[in-house]
Formats: C-alpha cells, sequence, structure tokens
C-alpha cells in the first residue's frame, strides 16, 4: 500500500497560455508567493479557471525554501514562481494591496499553524501506516522520500511573520507615493534572516527574474533562465528537501518531532503574538511608552538552549525594531543564549529607562560599557544570572575613574552572577541595589554611602562590608575639592554622629554642585534632625539632588531653605518628597522663585501629608490662579498649623477662594497674608469666615489695600470670634480716627 494525494479537478488551462487573467487574484496569488516562497511554481503548477479567470495554485507543495542559496564560489536562486515571468501588461490591483497592508498577520498565521497542527494530528491519528511501513517508504527511495507528516524548518515561521511585516511596510510607502506596480516589482521586499540579522534579497533574485523578462524569450524560457534550471519536471523529493530545509531531515528528527513539527513552528510565532503559552516576546504601547519583554528560556533542544532558533529570533527582533523605528523605554531579554554586546546594541539608546537581560551567560563587561554609553538615563537595570560578569566596572585606565555612571539609576539588580568579583557605581538615586549570592564580590566602591547601608549582600563569602564601606567614605572625600564645606562636618554627616542633631549651612554660597555634593553625605544619615540650606545660590538642579537625598529620610524634622533660587522643577521635588513624609514638621521656602504652576502639586502634597504643621511660602511669586490649585487642600488639612503666604500676587479673588478653605479647616492657627493685594472686597470675604472660625489664632493682613470700609467690618467680625488673638492690619490705607477706634480693640494691631 502507498499513499495516493488526491484533490479537486479544476477545470481550465495551465497559466502559460491563459489570457485576461483575473488582476485581483493574480495580485493576491503574487503576494502569497513573496509569503511562501515556493520552490517548484513552474507553469503547469498554475491553472486559471474556465470562466472567472482565476489563478489557482496545484500541485504547488514545494514551499518556504532558501530563496537564495550561496556557495563558495557563487549563488543559486531557487525562488521560483512563474507569477513573475509574465508579460508586463498585468498592474497589481491597487484596492488588493491596500486591504493586503490592513491584515494582521500574528493572527493570519497562528489560525494557519493551528489547522496545519490539527490537520497534522487527524493524519497521524488515522495511523494508515505503521512507524516500520513509514521508515520503510522513507528510506527506500532517497530520491522519493514519503513523509507522513507536515515539516517546517526551524526560523521558517519567524522569517514569515518578519516577511509579512516588511512587504506590508513596503508596500505602504508604495502606495503613499502613488506607485503603479506589477508582479516583478514585488521581488526587490524578498528578504531573509537566515545567516544574518536582516538581508534583502533583490540583488540576486531580483536582478534575475528582471533580466529574464526583459528578453524576448516565452514566459516558460524566461522561469528557466531566471532560476538555471529545467523547468519541464517538478523537484524531485531530495531536491525540494534540500531547497527547504538545508538537508533532508532523517526519520529519527520527523518522529521525534523536535525541530521540524507544525507544534515547534508555532512557538515561534506565539513569541511574537503575546501567547502566553509560547517563548513569549510580547510587544506593547500606550500613549506614553513602547516596551518590548522576551523570554527565551523555552526555545531549547532538550535541556540545551536552541542556539540556532533564539538567534532567529533575537535577529527577528532587531529588524522589527529598525523597520518600524521602535524606541522602547522599557526592555527585557532573559534567558538568551546568544545575546551579547554586539546583538544587545541595536535595542539600546538614550530614552530607555528599563532594562533586564537577567539570565544571558554572554553579557560580559562589554555589554556593561555599551549599556552605560548608549543608555546613560537608565532607572532600572536587571543582570541576574549572568554568569560570565567578572566587574561592574568601567576598564581601568591611568588616573581615570572606574566607577560606572548612572545619574537616574534608582534599581540594580546583580543577584548570582558567579564570577562577579567588583561593584563600583556612581548613582546617586539608587535606593535598591540586591546583589545576593555573589560568592567572589570583595571589591566595593559607591560614590555615595547609602548602597553601603541598604544594599543586599547576603551570602557574598569574600565580602567584607563593614570594610568597604570604610574605604568607600575615604575615597568619597579625597575626591571632594569643594571650599563651601567644612571637610570634618562632611565626615560627621557621612558617619552618623549622634551628636550632631542640627546642622547649619546658611550664607555659605553653595551652588548647585556643592549641593550635589552635600547630597551624597546626606543620603545616609540618620540623626540630623534640623537642617539650614538658607541665603545660598541653590537652583531647581541643587535642590532635586537634596531632596532625592532626603527621600526616604526618617529623623529630619526641620528644614529652612529660603532666600535660594529654586522655581517649578525645584518645587515639584519638594512637593513629592513631602507627599511622601512622614516626619517633617516644618519647612521654609520663603523668598525663592516658586509659581502658580506648582501650587497644584504643593496641595496634592498636603493632601496625603500627614505631619507637617509650618510651612512658609512668603516672597515668592504666587498669584490667585495657584492660590485656587492650593485652596482645596488647605480645606481639608487637618495638620498644618502655620502658613505664610505673604508678599506674593494675591487678591481679593484669592482672598475668597482662601476664605472658603478657611471655613471648612479646623487646625490653621497662625495664617500670613501680608503685603498682597487685597481690598476692601476681600476683607468682607475673610470677615464672614472669621465670624465663625474657631481655630486660628494670629491672622496678619498688614500692608495690603484694605480701607476703613474693610477695617470696620473685619472688627465687626471679632464680635462673634473669642478665638482669634491678634489681627494685623497695620500698613492698610486706613485714616487716623478709624485707626483710633480699632486700637480699642485688644485683638487689632493697628
Amino acid at each position: 500500500m502507498y499513499p495516493v494525494l488526491i484533490s479537486k479537478t479544476i477545470q481550465g488551462q495551465t497559466l502559460e497560455n491563459a489570457e485576461n487573467l483575473d488582476v485581483k487574484q493574480l495580485t493576491w496569488a503574487c503576494l502569497c508567493a513573496l509569503l511562501t516562497c515556493p520552490g517548484d511554481g513552474r507553469f503547469p503548477n498554475y491553472v486559471v479557471e474556465e470562466g472567472t479567470r482565476r489563478i489557482f495554485c496545484v500541485d504547488n507543495d514545494i514551499s518556504f525554501v532558501e530563496a537564495v542559496i550561496h556557495y563558495y564560489f557563487g549563488h543559486k536562486v531557487q525562488f521560483s514562481s512563474a507569477l513573475f515571468c509574465l508579460d508586463a501588461k498585468y498592474h497589481l490591483d491597487p484596492g488588493v494591496l491596500e486591504a493586503f497592508i490592513h491584515l494582521k498577520p500574528n493572527l493570519i498565521l497562528n489560525s494557519w499553524l493551528e489547522d496545519l497542527i490539527q490537520k497534522d494530528t487527524a493524519y497521524r491519528d488515522l495511523l494508515l501506516f505503521t512507524p516500520e511501513e513509514e521508515e520503510q517508504l522513507y528510506e527506500e527511495n532517497p530520491e522519493d522520500r514519503f513523509k507522513g507528516t507536515l515539516l517546517l524548518r526551524s526560523g521558517t515561521v519567524t522569517n514569515l511573520l518578519v516577511q509579512f511585516y516588511h512587504l506590508q511596510d513596503c508596500l505602504r510607502q508604495a502606495l503613499k507615493a502613488k506607485k503603479k506596480l506589477i508582479p516583478l516589482d514585488l521581488l526587490p521586499y524578498l528578504v531573509t534572516l537566515r545567516g544574518s540579522q536582516k538581508q534583502t534579497l533583490d540583488r540576486w533574485v531580483y536582478a534575475k527574474y528582471k533580466q529574464a523578462v526583459a528578453s524576448s524569450l516565452a514566459p516558460k524560457q524566461r522561469l528557466q533562465n531566471a532560476i538555471d534550471r529545467q523547468v519541464d519536471i517538478s523537484l524531485t523529493s531530495a531536491q525540494a528537501d534540500a531547497a527547504s530545509f538545508g538537508k533532508p531531515p532523517t526519520f529519527e528528527e520527523i518522529q521525534q518531532r523536535k525541530e521540524y513539527s507544525p507544534e515547534k513552528a508555532q512557538s515561534e510565532l506565539f513569541a511574537f503574538t503575546l501567547n502566553r503559552y509560547a517563548s513569549h516576546v510580547l510587544f506593547g504601547e500606550n500613549q506614553e511608552e513602547e516596551w518590548i519583554e522576551a523570554d527565551f528560556k523555552r526555545m531549547v533542544k532538550g535541556k540545551a538552549p536552541d542556539r540556532e532558533r533564539q538567534r532567529l529570533v533575537l535577529n527577528a527582533l532587531i529588524f522589527l525594531m529598525k523597520n518600524k523605528g521602535l524606541r522602547p523605554k522599557k526592555l527585557t531579554l532573559m534567558n538568551c543564549a546568544v545575546l551579547d554586546h554586539t546583538t544587545l546594541k541595536p535595542f539600546l539608546h538614550i530614552d530607555l529607562d528599563y532594562l533586564n537581560v537577567s539570565g544571558c551567560p554572554l553579557i560580559k563587561e562589554e555589554a556593561i560599557q555599551e549599556i552605560e554609553k548608549r543608555s546613560p538615563n537608565l532607572k532600572t537595570l536587571y543582570l541576574n544570572r549572568c554568569v560570565q560578569l567578572r566587574t561592574f566596572e568601567k576598564p581601568r585606565f591611568p588616573l581615570a575613574p572606574t566607577y560606572l555612571q548612572f545619574a537616574k539609576l534608582e534599581e540594580l539588580q546583580l543577584m548570582q552572577c558567579e564570577a562577579l568579583a567588583s561593584i563600583q557605581l556612581d548613582a546617586p538615586l539608587l535606593h535598591i541595589l540586591k546583589a545576593d549570592k555573589n560568592p567572589h564580590l570583595k571589591a566595593l566602591f559607591f560614590k555615595t554611602v547609602d548602597p553601603y547601608a541598604k544594599g543586599s549582600f547576603t551570602r557574598c563569602q569574600a565580602l567584607d562590608l563593614g570594610m568597604a564601606r570604610k574605604e568607600g567614605v575615604r575615597k568619597i572625600l579625597r575626591e571632594i575639592k569643594n571650599a563651601e564645606f567644612d571637610f570634618r562636618l562632611l565626615i560627621r554627616i557621612y558617619m552618623n554622629d549622634p551628636k550632631f542633631a542640627f546642622f547649619s549651612f546658611s550664607h555659605k554660597e553653595i551652588n548647585d554642585k556643592g549641593a550635589e555634593t552635600l547630597a551624597q553625605a546626606l543620603a545616609f544619615n540618620t540623626t540630623i534632625k534640623i537642617l539650614e540650606l538658607n541665603n545660598n545660590k541653590l537652583s531647581d538642579r541643587g535642590t532635586q539632588a537634596i531632596v532625592h537625598a532626603l527621600a526616604f529620610n526618617t529623623a529630619l524634622r526641620t528644614f529652612l531653605f529660603k532666600s535660594n533660587q529654586i522655581s517649578d522643577q525645584g518645587a515639584k521635588a519638594l512637593a513629592q518628597f513631602l507627599a511622601s513624609n512622614t516626619v517633617l514638621s516644618t519647612l521654609h521656602l520663603n523668598n525663592n522663585q516658586i509659581s502658580d504652576k506648582e501650587m497644584k502639586v504643593f496641595a496634592h502634597a498636603l493632601v496625603s501629608n500627614t505631619a507637617l504643621k509650618r510651612l512658609r511660602l512668603d516672597f515668592n511669586q504666587i498669584n490667585d490662579k495657584g492660590i485656587e490649585g492650593f485652596a482645596p487642600a488647605l480645606a481639608s488639612n487637618t495638620n498644618l498649623e502655620t502658613l505664610n503666604l505673604s508678599t506674593n500676587q494675591i487678591t481679593d479673588k484669592g482672598a475668597e477662594v482662601l476664605a472658603q478653605a478657611l471655613a471648612s479647616n479646623t487646625a490653621l492657627k497662625d495664617f500670613n497674608l501680608s503685603d498682597n493685594q487685597i481690598t476692601d472686597k476681600g476683607a468682607e470675604v475673610l470677615a464672614q469666615t472669621l465670624a465663625s472660625n474657631t481655630t486660628l489664632r494670629e491672622f496678619n493682613l498688614s500692608g495690603n489695600q484694605i480701607t476703613d470700609k474693610g477695617a470696620k467690618v473685619l472688627a465687626q467680625a471679632l464680635a462673634s470670634n473669642t478665638a482669634l488673638k491678634k489681627l494685623n492690619l497695620s500698613g492698610n490705607q486706613i485714616n487716623e480716627e478709624c485707626r483710633h477706634l480699632l486700637r480699642l480693640l485688644p485683638p487689632i494691631l493697628i
């Protein structure tokens, strides 16, 4: 008994002699040929149906061949399709091309592979042949082997998916340029991933077909010249195997179903289709960022990594990134046995803030240097289980620092790096460091002291953490060359001297660079309770450095920061600090450059802050718009007792908003609105609130534009207010007679 193929009969003629072809069907056929890469697309294998003039492929079962085979002394074109040897009178249908570029390759290929798997399973379940009979049929004639299953070479689906996307992108550009394409124009879009990251085939396949079509030969002879072989007969099984698989698969390989099965091919597709059952390669994007997540853990042969498959998938990712212009902010390439510094380069860019290359054995010092060079803005870096990584530092050159620099790095993981012996790092924002289970780790240096204390170094047998910290502090202090600071004072801050809870650096002309130096010391300190930085030259940059250093501080109670050069970004950093801080009770930010923009941010901070009792924002640039953003938080705040908003640009509109907030506030005791632009109108709405307020003890309205009228309304409000002890109205526009009367009321200063 021998296998027989039975298929539906199509009434018509072969393509060679057919005229008036259905152009839409021809267009689809050409697109499919480019995707399936036929190896035996001779004219007799295409039938044109009578009546409809539609083209059908028959007996064209040799597909996914290597389009070009390269030899030491030349090459051979194996892509064989008569569709590209027709006369140039047929133009591709634009409507079909437009429909094609909107197809979803992942969904189509997934459905196709599921169908192949189902049919392959059903066929094998029939048990038409015993294993012995299948082996006999396969081995008895090497030139005409019978295979009782569907076979797909490793990497075929990956190549198909990339070809699909590439073809869509090329056609999208062609349609945009309003090009009129003929079938031959599709051949420059052929690509392959095998043997390189990405290789176009136009100089081989397109060149050969173009030369053949340009001749006056008959269509059949054109195809023969394009592929340099006879086209009268089909390929033998051995020839087909060589074209599709590179070599004939052994019977054992087919039976084991590890290398050529549709299920194995489907896992490549799943790597691009968000399928949780495969070797996860996920693409994602939202309005803010793009990301790629790839875990190569399941791409294996037995217990060993399948390096060929991993390399093909990695090359496909590289190609898709370049082809689609992706710049993912988050990148995961885990457990990849072929990822090294060369293949990692295409993924690195300046906007990358998250990188996970854990479990990649070829990640060594060269890769770390590429990461530092190309992605300096990383916030998170995972390098766990990189077993050949020996040092996390720069190369050692005379007079050059050896520590890596990551200005924005917040989290670093270097766990289970068996060969790791040294970590040297300048990362001022680093607050999570996990370097556990590194048996050879013995050298540490950080430009801040924080990682020595907060880093995790369990089961690092060669490491003396206490000695490493002492040596690190000495090295840090040796590098500090800043006359703004007393060297001995910095040592006390670094070493957490419990005798010094109050530090004043006021009137020292400290600039942003000096602030960064101080921040390094403050990051580790847990004893300072009062910190003064008044009257210096700190701008937003220096403020951010100080605030980040204090982010996890649980000791500081008073922070005096007046008379610097803080504007919106510095204020934003301070507000974020306040939002999570649970101990700071006093904050002075007077005489800076804080404007309306960040008052809403301060408001959000006050909503979640439960510790701050005294806040000074006087002598800034806050007007009514800023007050509107700030007032709602003041209305619900239950802990702020002193608020100074004097010498800003608050008018009656702002006063009205503040009055509404005071009506429901039950905590504020001392409120300063002096030297603003409040008139009688504002005084009247404030008076209404004062009449019923029972918590305010001192209220300063001096230096505004209040006249006798406003002053009298405020005085009347005091008749029902027994809590207010001091109301300052001095420096307004009140005449002497009214001033005399107001002096008779004890709470009023005039």
